[in-house]
């Protein structure tokens, strides 16, 4: 048994050994980089883009009250709000990076935070108002409550087909 256990030891050890020894950054240089013009030409074109994206998440929040008047003004708000969000989450993961990249740079980060708080506050009327929508009158046929068998068996029916 103290032989087996010599022989493994010997094989392991001997195989550790005989490896090379890692370095993460050959040459004292990263092996890799990230690209941030793939996402922003430039710091001065996401500037740019960012307050456009202001603007549209002001003239998403000055729908505020209105969302529901029609069909209509419905579509036009989620469709805005898609467009919002898919924006944000482009600043923000640009913004995120350029901190993870360099911690120092402690605006990136700042910056990308206080845009997406201000996108949330903003946007969160929206919800509200969607969910408001509980007349009947208000639905589509097609989402209207289902009557039959809920309502048979003392259910609430507020079931949605």
């Amino acid at each position: 048994m103290k032989a087996f256990a010599f022989c493994a030891a010997t094989v392991l050890l001997g195989t550790a050994y005989a490896q090379e020894p890692f370095d993460p950054f050959p040459n004292g240089s990263a092996g890799y980089h990230l690209d941030f013009t793939r996402i922003f030409a430039s710091a001065e074109a996401e500037r740019a883009d960012r307050a456009a994206l202001a603007r549209e998440i002001d003239a998403l929040q000055a729908m505020r009250g209105n969302v529901t008047v029609d069909g209509d003004h419905l579509l036009t708000a989620l469709r805005r709000n898609d467009d919002v969000r898919m924006k944000l989450a482009r600043h923000a993961t640009y913004l995120y990076l350029r901190y993870a990249v360099d911690t120092r740079d402690e605006k990136s980060r700042d910056d990308g935070d206080a845009l997406e708080a201000d996108a949330v506050a903003k946007s969160a009327f929206l919800r509200g108002e969607i969910l408001a929508l509980s007349d009947e009158r208000d639905l589509p046929e097609v989402c209207r409550p289902v009557r039959g068998v809920a309502g048979a068996m003392g259910g609430n029916a507020h079931h949605v087909v």
